[in-house]
């Protein structure tokens, strides 16, 4: 909703630290992947793009980084970003690429169902207040009738005992809704 990339979901022994971070647009590899659309393998210590003080401040000093755009429907909603530490030998080559790029289509298309859910359950909610809303007018609507014809029937008569009666009803169908309330 800011437009900021959150992290969802980490591994590893810094996941916990990450999760906390939020990173705006066009900043680091993952602000980079997220505006060209396209995947990225880079030397993290020669890549100017590489937010050198988030790698610091979660004391995780990295290598390697294969970043993948998560894409719904033309349009890059995430990315699927893979870090080595200093020191590793693993190096990310085109195999990797491709694993991860079917990882983040699954992703984006794991993605999209969860968000259709939710919209179906939202209106599922909404459709059922509708109803208790719809059905609570209704028990409310029903004595106002009678009240409304009691009201009628008192600046119609002079009888005193059908003013009486009137009244009386008018009381009990405003009890009545009181008790509904």
């Amino acid at each position: 909703k800011s437009g900021n990339f959150t992290c969802a979901a980490a591994l590893g022994e810094k996941a916990a630290a990450v999760r906390v971070y939020s990173i705006p647009p066009g900043r680091g590899i993952v602000g980079a992947v997220a505006e060209s659309g396209k995947p990225l393998v880079t030397e993290a210590a020669d890549d100017p793009r590489h937010d050198k003080s988030l790698a610091q401040r979660l004391e995780y000093p990295v290598q390697k980084i294969l970043a993948v755009p998560i894409s719904l429907e033309g349009k890059v909603i995430g990315v699927l970003e893979l870090l080595t530490r200093a020191g590793s030998a693993v190096k990310f080559d085109e195999d990797d690429i491709r694993v991860v790029t079917l990882m983040a289509g699954q992703a984006g298309r794991a993605i999209d169902a969860a968000r259709g859910l939710e919209q179906r359950l939202q209106a599922q909610r909404l459709e059922t207040l509708s109803l208790v809303i719809r059905g609570v007018v209704h028990d409310v609507r029903n004595p106002l009738t009678f009240i409304n014809g009691y009201a009628e029937l008192l600046g119609e008569t002079q009888d005193a005992p059908q003013r009486d009666q009137a009244r009386d009803a008018i009381y009990r169908n405003v009890q009545d809704i009181d008790e509904m309330l």
